[in-house]
């Protein structure tokens, strides 16, 4: 489904190299729950965003399938991120000014009839019902991060990137969130989730490990 080849990311700052990915090579199966461990700084978030197309690697290729993605236009990149790929931020990404149900709604490319009806009953699962018409400012830390994953699951994406999750939640917020990610997965969809900790892992059809940008494990 998804691939990385000898991928490579690498900043210059100044008369400095800072290579935040050296030679990546990652095979992702449709289907399969990986979770990428390691150190803060060890290019967790790099190989994330580099799999769904919003860095562009310095070497190597990236592969959906089949497809190299890092090939395409901007507008085509864009339109790939939009068909195919679910986003779960550590950080939720909501726009302050929509409510609940409106944020949850922006998770579609376009809408349909029955979307709204979709969107409430994932807001139900989610325990946030009666939350619909409040606004980001208006929610806690862990109901952000509920909305946020709703909104990334509305569309039923082939694979979703989650970036640090749980980081920011109590037990209980990462425990209904990691459940929605079992159920997609259970479903048969393919979830990438980075993690500075173990939280999840039991969860996981398999761990990988980066230090320093490389994988070590």
């Amino acid at each position: 489904m998804m691939e990385l080849l000898q991928v490579a990311k690498v900043y210059q700052k100044n008369s400095h190299r800072i290579a935040a990915l050296e030679n990546i090579t990652l095979h992702i199966s449709r289907g399969e729950f990986v979770l990428v461990c390691g150190p803060s700084g060890s290019g967790k978030s790099t190989l994330l965003l580099t799999l769904g197309a919003m860095i562009q690697p310095s070497a190597g290729a990236v592969r959906f399938n089949g497809r190299e993605i890092h090939r395409a236009t901007e507008k085509e990149r864009t339109l790939f991120r939009r068909q195919h790929l679910g986003f779960v931020f550590q950080m939720f990404n909501l726009l302050p000014y929509m409510t609940v149900l409106e944020n949850v709604l922006m998770g579609q490319v376009l809408r349909q009839p029955g979307d709204e009806a979709t969107a409430r009953q994932w807001l139900e699962r989610l325990h946030l019902q009666d939350r619909l018409q409040h606004k980001p400012s208006e929610l806690s830390v862990g109901e952000c991060q509920r909305v946020a994953m709703a909104r990334a699951l509305i569309k039923k994406p082939q694979m979703l990137l989650a970036d640090e999750p749980t980081g920011n939640l109590d037990a209980a917020n990462a425990g209904q969130i990691l459940t929605a990610l079992s159920e997609y997965h259970r479903q048969g969809g393919t979830v990438v989730m980075v993690t500075h900790g173990s939280i999840g892992a039991i969860r996981a059809d398999r761990t990988v490990y980066l230090e320093q940008g490389k994988l070590v494990a």
